[in-house]
């Protein structure tokens, strides 16, 4: 909420300022970004509070305004015609004409003059043969691309690279374009090769630019050679700037011995882009170079064993001074190999190892001097008739982590997956914890958007995996007429199955020492980001007819860090599940699970939470007839909350289920459930929707119908009516119909 105080210098505009005095408090606000130099207001990062807090700082000095920018309804249209035509055996034409119509608010018109534009493309190509063997062969292309000012094509068709190829990032403002590409190959024998192109790109008065691009290359039996140069030379008016860009990139490899399964190569790379101002002929400070030289010994991967070591060196410079200067230097150490030690032993790897070193701070403030290893690491075995089988992955690297932020947006009720327990019903005077993810709840009446924004943390991720199944029942392949001990056959009907997998994500600004690189502890105040599960369950007769039993862990930690601060959530699962069949026809189920559910929040400690829940759920499940099936359940709940207000909850729930299905025509599913509940909380409060999950105090009642009918070959009309009485609070209907069809 925000205070307004008039505008001294115009007192019909109200300036807003962020207050936690509810006295003074009189608006609320959304705010829109407008770019920069538009706006009187920028984010405060000083008040850590619920999402974001804004800021005037003066007329035309920030980023943002409290407005709500209208998206007007607009056309897109498109009409392209073209045709190639041979004129000889080795010479071809293509032409190209395309009439675009954009309409960027179809509701005014005001400046419709610029809507349409026209487009060509012209495309000539011959070759000729030089011998005749044809082991000689020259190939020319020759295109024409011309561009008005006005045309506007529906997606992009330019090579991503196209603007930072020629320099025109920073040109913003529109005229006629025209861009000329020649190509002249020359192939011979031998794995030979010449390549020579000349490109032309003019955009009106505001930038023309000429490009070289050459290629030499030879590839033998045993020795590969690559040499790659492009040079551009620009010019612009608009930007006062003349450019002169240099990219040249070498490449060769060689195999020595008789069988060639080493292979020794070196590479160089670089960049050299000199941005000058065409009246004071100054380097300007977007100016940059690098060099990267790269030497490499590689043995053959399509082998079962193979084994690569890299070692690169690149030097950075950027503008200081009216001069390229070096900044820093980053130095890489590679590892990396495969070994396939059987058909069920499979290890591969790459490590690489970084040493950063800044030179010149200035140049690189952002930066600091940094020793890092980047790499991977699988594994997979397969063992014993197949009855051990693993795999394992480890991974670290590095990344950006945004800071997120979520708004919630008020929709018809029904059609939410938020559930808003304040007592307020307006969402901008709530906090982010109090919506609650139930799309299960026919109340529910908000969605969570995602706000984007350009606030990331730069990081150092660390990630295992690992799987492990266990299956005795293939250790031993059994023999015509053999028959297993007793001892054997009880054990064999025992079967494991574990999944394991930690990602963590630390700030990249603190130092990491090597043993940080094997810390996946939560423990950690530099951490970004964190999520890790583990999953444990063993099987007793595991797929049987008649009778199973599963024992089982599951355990789910994570964090994030969003606007409002860092968030953390814990589930800690131990269940018991067995199944008996009877007659084939009906089945009994129990199920005993004891959980521990934590969340915690930095900003928010009212809505921190440790509960503890312990369950038992019966249930037989009947199929009188193949198409229909029966269902009884009870659950029993005991929920604890450990902290804040021990509150207490105990749930007392019988459902009956039934379902009827007709393949390719109809289903019917219906389901009602009673639930009774002993709550000793507070109504209406955080702690009873976390512990009751949208249910209250007393008696609950909720039912639920679903039909659907296959009205035609691939169309399908499904009718839903759900509702719910819960404690004292009024029958709720919600009844909705839809039409799916599948193409």
């Amino acid at each position: 909420m925000y205070r307004g105080e008039a505008d001294p210098l115009d007192p019909s505009v109200v300036i807003l300022y962020f207050t936690e005095n509810i006295d003074s408090a009189r608006y609320s606000a959304v705010f829109s970004e407008v770019g920069s130099g538009r706006g009187d207001y920028v984010i405060d990062n000083t008040k850590n509070k619920n999402a974001r807090i804004y800021s005037y700082v003066g007329k035309g000095m920030g980023t943002y305004l409290p407005v709500i920018q209208l998206i007007p309804p607009e056309q897109k249209q498109l009409i392209t015609l073209n045709g190639a035509y041979r004129v000889a055996k080795n010479t071809d034409i293509f032409a190209e004409v395309a009439l675009s119509n954009l309409d960027i608010n179809r509701r005014s018109a005001v400046n419709n003059n610029d809507n349409t534009g026209i487009a060509s493309h012209i495309a000539f190509s011959h070759f000729i043969r030089l011998d005749t063997s044809g082991k000689w062969l020259l190939k020319g292309n020759v295109k024409h691309e011309y561009l008005h000012k006005h045309f506007n094509a529906l997606n992009p068709y330019r090579p991503p690279e196209f603007i930072r190829d020629w320099n025109i990032g920073l040109i913003t403002g529109k005229a006629d374009e025209n861009l000329l590409i020649t190509n002249f190959n020359l192939t011979g024998k031998a794995g030979f090769g010449v390549d020579y192109g000349f490109n032309k790109f003019d955009k009106g008065q505001l930038y023309s630019g000429a490009k070289h691009e050459a290629t030499i290359k030879y590839q033998g039996e045993k020795f590969l050679f690559r040499a790659f140069s492009n040079f551009l030379n620009s010019n612009s008016g608009f930007l006062d700037q003349a450019t002169s860009f240099l990219r040249p990139n070498i490449t060769a490899a060689y195999k020595p011995g008789r069988k060639g399964n080493w292979t020794v190569g070196a590479e160089y790379d670089g960049e050299s882009n000199n941005i000058k101002g065409v009246t004071t002929d100054t380097l300007r400070k977007s100016s940059y170079a690098f060099n990267l030289i790269k030497g490499y010994i590689a043995s053959d991967f399509s082998k079962d064993f193979a084994l690569k070591f890299a070692y690169s060196s690149r030097d950075d410079y950027f503008a200081r001074m009216d001069q390229l200067r070096k900044s820093s230097n980053a130095r890489e150490i590679e590892f990396a190999g495969k070994w396939m030690a059987s058909s069920g032993s499979d290890l591969s790897w790459s490590v690489t190892a970084r040493d950063l070193r800044i030179i010149e701070a200035e140049l690189l403030p952002n930066d600091k001097s940094k020793k890092t290893i980047l790499g991977r690491v699988d594994y997979s075995l397969s063992a014993i008739n197949q009855g051990l089988r693993s795999t394992t992955s480890y991974n670290t690297s590095s990344g950006q982590e945004p800071r997120i932020e979520y708004v919630f947006q008020k929709v018809e009720i029904g059609q939410g997956d938020y559930f808003l327990i304040s007592e307020s019903e307006n969402p901008n005077l709530s906090n982010v914890q109090d919506f609650r993810y139930d799309p299960s709840n026919p109340l529910s009446n908000y969605i969570r958007l995602t706000l984007i924004n350009n606030e990331f943390v730069r990081t150092n991720n660390i990630e295992i995996n690992q799987s492990l199944a266990i299956d005795p029942s293939k250790f031993k392949v059994p023999k015509e007429g053999q028959k297993f001990s007793k001892t054997y056959r009880f054990f064999s009907r025992f079967s494991t199955l574990s999944n394991f997998r930690i990602t963590k994500k630390q700030m990249d600004n603190i130092e990491t020492p090597l043993l940080s690189y094997l810390d996946f502890g939560l423990n950690d105040t530099s951490l970004v980001a964190y999520n890790a599960l583990n999953t444990n369950t063993i099987f007793f007769n595991r797929g049987n007819v008649k009778y199973d039993i599963q024992l089982g862990n599951r355990n789910n930690q994570n964090r994030i860090v969003q606007v409002s601060g860092r968030e953390d959530r814990g589930l800690d699962d131990l269940f018991l599940r067995s199944r008996i069949n009877i007659k084939n026809s009906a089945d009994i189920f129990l199920i005993l699970e004891k959980s521990i559910k934590t969340y915690q929040s930095e900003a928010f400690g009212d809505r921190n939470l440790d509960i503890i829940i312990y369950r038992v759920r019966p249930e037989i499940s009947v199929r009188p007839s193949q198409n229909m099936r029966v269902i009884l359940k009870y659950n029993y709940q005991d929920k604890r909350q450990k902290i804040l207000t021990n509150d207490v909850a105990k749930l007392h729930e019988l459902t009956s289920e039934f379902t009827h299905r007709k393949a390719n025509q109809y289903s019917f599913d219906v389901s009602i459930s009673y639930v009774s509940i002993n709550f000793t909380g507070r109504a209406n409060s955080p702690i009873e929707y976390d512990m009751l999950e949208g249910l209250k105090n007393g008696r609950n009642y909720l039912w639920n119908v679903v039909y659907t009918k296959r009205i035609a070959k691939n169309i399908d009309l499904t009718i839903n009516y759900e509702g719910r009485k819960t404690g004292i609070s009024p029958v709720v209907n919600v009844a909705r119909a839809q039409v799916k069809a599948t193409f």
